[in-house]
This record gives C-alpha cells, sequence and structure tokens, in this order.
C-alpha cells in the first residue's frame, strides 16, 4: 500500500510539469520572463587595418646660413624639417655651396671654406613618400685675415723712429681680410718705453733710446688670428748746443783765409734743413759805426753747421746773436717733424 502511495506522487507531479529532484538538490534559478539575450558591443577596425595619413613636408622656414671666412671652420649648419615620412635627404637643387662647403644628406652643413664671396644656393629635402621641400639660402664668405708690416719698416719689420716722436710714428703694419669685431693684444716681448699698443701702431711718446722687440696679435670676429713681431729702434733726438762765434773784421767765411764757422749736431736722421731768425745786432761804439750787418747764412753737411757771418764795415766791431733751428727728416709729432734749436752769440772783431 505504501509504495503504491509513492508511485502516484511521481506520477502527480510529472503531469503538473514540475521537475523531480533528487533528495538535498538545490534547484537552479529561475530566468526571469522579460529578460532578453545582451547584445556584445560590435568591433571597431584596427588601427593597423586603416590608413594613416601624413603631414606635408616642410622644411624651416628661415633660412640658418650664416657667413664665413677663408681658412676658418665653418661652424656646422643642421638643417631641419617637420611632416612627410622619414627618414628625409636632402641634396644641392641649385647654385652652388660656397668652396670648401659640402652638404651631407643628413642635413649638415660642413667644411672649412677655401674661397672668399657671396654664394646663393637652394637646398631640397626629400621624404620616403616621395614628398619634397626646398629651401633658398645664401652666404657670404670674407677674405682671409692678414696682417702686414708697413713699407717704413721693411719686410723684416725694422722700424726706426727718433727719440721724442709722440703718437705719429709707431705704425709698423696693416691688416686686410677677416670680420669685425677685431682685437689687439701684446704676447710677447717688450715695447718701447713710454708707448702702448693701439691697433697696429703705437701711441705715446718715444723717450727712451735703444732697440725694442714684441709680438702683436690681431684677433677678428671668426676667432681668426694674424701676428706681428717688429723691432724698434729709437734713436737719439737731434741735438746743437748753444754756442759763441768770433771772426776776424772780415767777418767768418767772407774771404778765403777766414773760414766759415763750424757749429757740430748729433742725432736725428739725415742732413737736416737750417733755419736763422731773430737776428739781431750792436755796432762797438765807434764815430765810423758798423753799418747794417746782415743775419748769418748756414748750411750742414757730415754733422756740422757751416755758419757764414759778414764783416765789419767802417773799422768798427760789432756782436750779434741769432736763433738756429735744425729740422731732420724724421716725424716727430702728426704733420710735424723733428727739430732743434739753439741761440748762436756772434762777435765780429773791430779791423
Amino acid at each position: 500500500m505504501l509504495y503504491r502511495a509513492v508511485v502516484m506522487s511521481a506520477l502527480l507531479s510529472l503531469a503538473s510539469g514540475c521537475t523531480l529532484l533528487p533528495p538535498n538538490a538545490k534547484a537552479p534559478p529561475t530566468a526571469s520572463a522579460t529578460s532578453s539575450p545582451t547584445a556584445s558591443p560590435s568591433q571597431s577596425p584596427s588601427a593597423s587595418a586603416s590608413a594613416t595619413a601624413s603631414a606635408a613636408l616642410v622644411e624651416a622656414a628661415s633660412p640658418p646660413f650664416h657667413g664665413g671666412e677663408v681658412a676658418v671652420a665653418y661652424k656646422t649648419v643642421a638643417l631641419t624639417t617637420t611632416g612627410g615620412v622619414q627618414p628625409y635627404a636632402w641634396t644641392l637643387g641649385a647654385g652652388a655651396l660656397p668652396n670648401g662647403l659640402s652638404l651631407g644628406t643628413d642635413g649638415h652643413v660642413t667644411g672649412t671654406p677655401t674661397k672668399a664671396g657671396h654664394f646663393s644656393f637652394t637646398i631640397v629635402v626629400s621624404d620616403s613618400g616621395g614628398g619634397k621641400a626646398s629651401l633658398n639660402g645664401s652666404a657670404t664668405i670674407v677674405s682671409a685675415l692678414t696682417a702686414n708690416f708697413l713699407r717704413a719698416c721693411g719686410s723684416a719689420g725694422k722700424c726706426s723712429v727718433e727719440q721724442g716722436c709722440n703718437s705719429a710714428c709707431g705704425g709698423f703694419g696693416y691688416q686686410g681680410g677677416g670680420s669685425a669685431p677685431y682685437s689687439y693684444n701684446l704676447t710677447g716681448g717688450s715695447m718701447p718705453t713710454g708707448t702702448y699698443q693701439y691697433g697696429l701702431s703705437l701711441a705715446g711718446k718715444f723717450t727712451t733710446t735703444g732697440t725694442f722687440n714684441f709680438k702683436a696679435t690681431l684677433t677678428d670676429g671668426y676667432g681668426a688670428t694674424a701676428s706681428l713681431s717688429p723691432t724698434f729702434t729709437v734713436f737719439p733726438h737731434i741735438s746743437v748746443a748753444g754756442a759763441t762765434i768770433t771772426c776776424f773784421y772780415p767777418g767768418c767765411g767772407g774771404a778765403s783765409n777766414y773760414p766759415p764757422a763750424a757749429l757740430a749736431y748729433t742725432g736725428g736722421s739725415g742732413t737736416p734743413s737750417a733755419r736763422v731768425s731773430s737776428w739781431k745786432f750792436v755796432c762797438d761804439p765807434s764815430p765810423a759805426g758798423c753799418g747794417v750787418r746782415p743775419a748769418p747764412t748756414v748750411s750742414v753737411a757730415g754733422g756740422s753747421a757751416s755758419i757764414t757771418v759778414a764783416g765789419s764795415a767802417g773799422g768798427s766791431g760789432y756782436t750779434g746773436s741769432f736763433t738756429l733751428t735744425l729740422t731732420d727728416g724724421s716725424l716727430c709729432a702728426a704733420g710735424t717733424h723733428c727739430s732743434v734749436s739753439a741761440t748762436v752769440n756772434v762777435v765780429v772783431q773791430r779791423g
């Protein structure tokens, strides 16, 4: 009877659509009647599958080229570009770079200029995608810096100056080429006493005789240098001392047996010129007097001034004085040659 009851219960459960579970089993969660399957998100195309557009190839707008100097290494120019497809390659499209410079395919301009001048050119850059861009450029190359001795100092730089010269006779060299700004420096030796370097010359007053050697170095705006090593010989200033000349009644140089008076001078250069000025005379007391006495005359040769003095007249002697000025061929100031002056007294005896 018990068995029949169990069987009947099972049959009723199946008939009602229910699921018969084993003992102690849990029922699965019941799906909601309103739930619907969740749609999976749509797939977007991958980056590798889409085409990437590159920006147009553009070269630098401002030309980066600068000037230079023959024999001075050119500061490297690195060309740049944007856009396009790397790698890039640079070539010369038109014109010519300065002699001695070259353009690498990496866009670097390098080298050392070998010729002065103004150069215009066009640079072309190409990318790996076939794009191209160009840039016009130019560069001015100046001649190499040079320094040479003045003609007065000769090719060996032997310069002679008279003692006492002041800022008018110290030039020793001149320059060429290069580019400003320039600087000048003493890089060896000693300059003449009383002077200082002013460009490729000496300024100041040459106060001491002797021989002086030094080295002057010139530097330009590109860093190029040129040097000169002159030798300055400072010789004594022209000199003459005042004196008293005594002549017999016929004067000095007025007759063959009465020679001119001689007055020695030293220093200076070459044969100086002579000038007589400020002549004045006084006759000795005498009823006859001495008449009007002309100023002495002077000629110069071989380190001596030869002075001719007029004789007396009327039997009376006279005394006088004048200023003798000797001027040589060397400059002692701008536009002024070296000179010396002395007072010479004259005594002409009675007849």
